[in-house]
């Protein structure tokens, strides 16, 4: 008899389960996963229904009032699967299950399902041998029992999804439903346009861009099986799935996988976990693997499947060149005499050139050349980045911006100067140079902005314009000053170079002869760019993981870090000093604590201890035992377990 429920309430950081008595009136009715309405303290809550049992571990319970959805909202699978996600990421069960629950509401519109009939396109209607060679690798794993997760290294996304249309079909003529993520919302349209054209009306996206009645509808429809393929970002592998076949996560590599909120978990990992409970098949496709997935791969944990070659090794000529160690204030030296006369020789050909910079606006900072003093904002204690287009100085992290002065406000000279470069200062020198080529600034500010590359000469871009499938007619790659993100202080920065380097050089359009990159560095020695040169990419990986191990960094140990954040900078040290002291007790290896590398961010100053261990297990229970969260009106301390990034 279901005569009591254990209950997990949504979204409490208290990690149990709640006994409640189900009356009688709901005995017949009342089942696993489903959301009812509880008393909990003085509050009328939600609960999502986790056990069902005869007796209660309690002499007294309240009573259920009610049941909110008749069907349950979560499956056994996904009970499962939050569960996990609680443990291996240290939160509570009722965190990790308010990542999965859509509340019901009106839906307006349901704009998200349908695509504008223009951005419906075709792909070419036959496979290449290669693209058939992995097609059936495919194929054979669906009708594998054994279904490890597979890496699919290779190609550009408008490759790999004319292959997903075929595996696709025979899935959905057995009713199944496929799951397809992407890292970031700009990437849906490319992937909906594809795919509503060969399956129409069997599209729905999910993304965090749909009001709560959207979300809602969707969900129903996914639940009730209605939905064939889902396209969605992160928040899509919680959804509850009437008959899953297959799991495709495309760019596995990207940090936009790894959530900023609770809970802290990673798509790529949750995604795994899924697949290994329902028994489903995970395809992991990228152009350039994260560390962990590749040593999961040459470990034979994940199947490796090769994609040809990255780009067209014949076909794409790569040389770095080495800048001097002084270089002028205004950054101009980096457009060097090679540079120039590359991007002329490819307008003369009427072709396009990209610049990579990883660096927005038009200086990286103000001073005064009297005083010393630096522009800084109020609120991040960051220095100001200099907008000439808006003539505005702007921080990069809070949005603060200001009127731009050429007086000192703490001695106040007539004389501020503008240092560094950034996107705008190589755009504005490049027009002066070439004054009669269309040239574009792409950048989190204009990406969206900007759907058609094919109308500008020359573009000059940050690390954004990553999101476009291709360069149509671009034949010159120019990156400069690589170390900028070389020499970030993070164990990953090299990685992250690569991936982005990888992407970029993969884009550029070598269907009518070669195209050139030229990269500029201070440390040609570099391992990463010695493997770029070279197009030896295993040589990459292999020194980087070695450089890992010796370092028990992941995958050869699992991290946590421990933020601390408050108002009151006197208060905040000494928390992070005493947290510290608990930690130490322990086994683990604990760093800090220490100022974070934005020390001061939106008016809160921050502290953060690191936590590292060779064990995950290890490492949890420390977590654990000295539970480091916390939130007060003054002070708040979260915890990320396997961060990606540690700026």
């Amino acid at each position: 008899m279901n005569n009591f429920a254990k209950v997990i309430i949504p979204g409490i950081a208290l990690d149990r389960l709640f006994d409640y008595a189900v009356p009688e009136k709901l005995r017949s009715s009342i089942a696993q996963g489903q959301l009812v309405q509880v008393n909990f303290g003085h509050k009328d809550l939600r609960a999502i229904v986790a056990e069902l049992s005869a007796k209660s571990s309690i002499p007294k319970t309240k009573n259920i009032d009610g049941i909110i959805s008749p069907q349950p909202l979560l499956n056994e699978g996904l009970l499962k699967l939050t569960r996990w996600i609680a443990d291996y990421y240290f939160c509570s069960w009722g965190e990790a299950i308010e990542a999965c629950l859509i509340r019901k509401v009106k839906a307006k519109q349901s704009k998200q399902i349908t695509v504008k009939a223009e951005t419906v396109m075709e792909l070419p209607g036959l496979l290449t041998n290669e693209q058939g060679r992995i097609l059936n690798e495919l194929e054979i794993a669906l009708r594998n029992l054994d279904r490890k997760p597979i890496l699919l290294w290779g190609g550009l996304a408008s490759e790999r999804i004319r292959i997903y249309l075929e595996l696709l079909e025979p899935l959905l003529k057995n009713k199944q439903q496929v799951l397809i993520i992407v890292p970031q919302i700009g990437k849906i349209e490319l992937f909906h346009s594809y795919l509503a054209a060969r399956y129409p009306g069997q599209v729905v996206s999910v993304h965090s861009r749909l009001s709560a009645g959207e979300k809602y509808q969707v969900w129903e429809e996914i639940r009730k099986g209605a939905a064939s393929i889902i396209l969605g970002t992160r928040m899509a592998v919680f959804y509850s799935f009437q008959k899953l076949g297959l799991i495709i996560l495309e760019d596995e590599q990207e940090v936009a996988y790894k959530s900023d909120q609770k809970p802290m978990y990673h798509t790529r990992e949750v995604a795994a976990k899924k697949a290994e409970l329902e028994k489903i098949l995970l395809v992991l496709a990228t152009a350039a693997p994260s560390v962990e997935s590749y040593n999961k791969a040459i470990c034979d944990e994940y199947s490796l499947l090769k994609f040809g070659n990255l780009f067209d090794q014949d076909a794409v000529k790569i040389q770095v060149q080495e800048l001097p160690k002084r270089r002028k204030k205004d950054g101009l030296v980096y457009l060097r005499q090679a540079f120039i006369q590359a991007i002329e020789w490819k307008l003369k050909k009427q072709e396009r050139a990209v610049i990579f910079v990883n660096r927005r606006g038009y200086s990286t900072y103000v001073y005064c050349p009297a005083c010393k003093f630096v522009m800084r904002c109020p609120a991040c204690d960051v220095p100001l980045t200099l907008s000439a287009v808006k003539n505005k100085l702007y921080c990069r992290y809070c949005r603060h911006t200001q009127k731009r002065s050429t007086e000192c406000p703490s001695c106040h000279t007539q004389h501020l100067e503008s240092i560094g470069f950034g996107a705008e200062t190589v755009t504005a020198v490049l027009q002066s140079i070439f004054p009669i080529a269309k040239i574009k600034r792409i950048d989190a500010q204009t990406y969206e902005q900007i759907k058609n590359l094919k109308e500008f000469d020359i573009i000059v871009g940050t690390q954004i314009i990553n999101n476009y499938d291709n360069f149509p007619k671009t034949t010159f790659l120019g990156v400069l000053l690589i170390d900028l993100m070389l020499n970030l202080p993070d164990f990953r920065a090299a990685e992250y170079t690569f991936q982005n380097l990888i992407g970029l050089v993969q884009r550029l359009d070598t269907a009518k002869g070669s195209a050139e990159v030229m990269i500029q560095s201070e440390n040609i020695e570099h391992y990463l760019l010695q493997a770029i040169v070279k197009q030896d990419w295993a040589s990459f990986y292999r020194q980087e993981l070695e450089f890992r191990r010796q370092l028990k960094y992941p995958p050869y140990g699992s991290m946590a870090q421990v933020e601390i954040r408050g108002a009151d900078q006197e208060k905040t040290e000494k928390e992070a000093r005493e947290l510290a002291e608990k930690f130490k007790q322990s086994r683990i290896k604990v760093y800090g604590p220490a100022p974070s590398f934005r020390a001061r961010l939106r008016g809160q100053y921050r502290q953060e201890i690191i936590l590292k261990s060779i064990s995950h297990k290890a490492l949890i229970k420390v977590l654990q035992r000295v539970k480091p969260n916390k939130r007060t009106a003054s002070l708040t301390i979260s915890t990320d377990v396997d961060p990606v990034e540690m700026l």
